[in-house]
């Protein structure tokens, strides 16, 4: 396994691993998530390291099996928060059939290391609550949860 920086001629992959999880997410919550695929343009700027961005890909034997989007973040500038700089972590993917096999670990490894070296205080990311798998992955790293998102379907969709 090779872990290095997202580039150009990395794209159909990224955006292929990208069509798997948004069919993923679309099994979890089909009421509110839908198969898609990534926008070119937001990949384009991501790979090109605009807006603080910053993209690895894992692979293994040549072929790009995960991806890894950070987005390097300040504190809002609401009064009752500690002023610290961040890093979200956009989207973790690795493809089906290298799940269990060390790549998010890997990836996530890597998004730490970046993250330090960009000054940032802590890392954090967002997950859906049906992705039990992912959830075990993060908690596995050291994530623990600091909020909770709820949502009331006031109507049928």
């Amino acid at each position: 396994m090779n872990i290095r920086v997202a580039q150009r001629q990395d794209m159909a992959s990224i955006q292929a691993l990208y069509q798997v999880l948004f069919q993923q997410m679309a099994q979890y919550e089909p009421e509110y998530q839908q198969a898609a695929s990534q926008d070119i343009g937001f990949l384009e700027a991501v790979i090109a390291q605009k807006d603080s961005f910053m993209a690895y890909i894992a692979e293994v034997e040549g072929d790009v099996k995960g991806v890894i989007i950070l987005q390097k973040q300040q504190t809002l500038p609401y009064n009752c928060l500690v002023p610290k700089n961040s890093c979200f972590i956009l989207d973790v993917v690795v493809s089906a059939d290298m799940r269990g096999q060390g790549l998010g670990h890997a990836l996530i490894q890597q998004a730490k290391q970046w993250a330090q070296a960009q000054g940032v205080h802590y890392l954090e990311l967002s997950v859906l609550a049906k992705n039990e798998r992912a959830m075990a992955l993060y908690v596995k790293e050291g994530f623990t949860s600091y909020s909770t998102l709820m949502r009331l379907p006031l109507a049928p969709l």
